[in-house]
């Protein structure tokens, strides 16, 4: 049996990162247990490479944190929670489907407004420790085609850091209603920060203010509270088209028969 090497020229030019993973074993890696676990929700599905995090990732996990770990339930219902822009609000509040026989929303509810800015972010664990547009190996994956074994390598870049700011309201009529969702706050925040989980990726999120927003003023109107806070999500950009995959050393096995 003769083994010839072989040597790539450069990048693959086409590859399919979506193929099925070779029945290989990796000693190097956990397959079992939590380590597993947490490998196969950050890792994209039939792949090598790391879920993408885009701004609309972003906001979905936002909005999934605040329904999911800041639900309140009052007299047996849960509390609905919407999330849109500031225009929107006005455009929609008279239509939706949680709404009373005056098309009037009814309360209590939650509504999360995005603040339209994107700032860049302060994450330190992300910022000023690459350099701009170099990319660092994620996984060497093996690789056979039925006759050459070799190696990819799989490059990412560096995430880019960024920080968005939400407005979360909750209204309500009674002011036991607002101590309730007060409370659940504020255990989730007790250490400034909690975290969501954006494609397998943990994304802080920083408390920033609360402050008051009641209409129990207005004698003509039926009056009610409404209790704002501000958040911070401490987040980052990763890119799916920044993603590289390139060839490393393979192998083509021969076999010659002696006649």
């Amino acid at each position: 049996m003769v083994f010839n090497m072989a040597l790539p020229g450069s990048y693959k030019k086409k590859i399919n990162i979506s193929r099925d993973r070779p029945n290989i074993e990796y000693p190097y890696i956990m397959e079992s247990g939590a380590a597993e676990n947490m490998k196969d929700m950050i890792i994209d599905k039939d792949t090598y490479l790391p879920k993408g995090v885009l701004h609309i990732d972003l906001d979905a996990g936002f909005k999934d944190f605040v329904t999911e770990n800041m639900a309140l339930t009052l007299n047996g219902n849960k509390v609905p929670v919407f999330m849109m822009g500031i225009q929107k609000w006005t455009e929609f509040s008279k239509t939706w489907n949680f709404s009373d026989e005056y098309k009037n929303i009814k309360i209590p509810f939650v509504n999360i407004v995005r603040q339209p800015d994107t700032k860049p972010g302060t994450n330190p664990s992300l910022i000023y420790n690459i350099p701009q547009g170099k990319s660092f190996i994620y996984s060497e994956v093996p690789t056979w085609d039925g006759n050459r074994k070799g190696v990819d390598i799989y490059k990412i870049p560096q995430p880019i850091p960024i920080d968005i700011n939400y407005d979360v309201r909750i209204f309500a009529y009674r002011q036991q209603d607002l101590n309730k969702f007060n409370a659940i706050v504020f255990k989730h925040f007790q250490s400034r920060q909690a975290y969501a989980v954006v494609n397998g990726h943990y994304i802080p999120i920083i408390l920033e203010d609360t402050s008051d927003e009641s209409q129990i003023t207005d004698l003509d109107n039926k009056r009610f509270y409404v209790q704002l806070y501000s958040f911070m999500l401490q987040g980052f950009i990763l890119d799916p088209e920044d993603f590289e995959v390139t060839p490393a050393i393979s192998r083509t096995f021969t076999v010659v028969e002696k006649s």
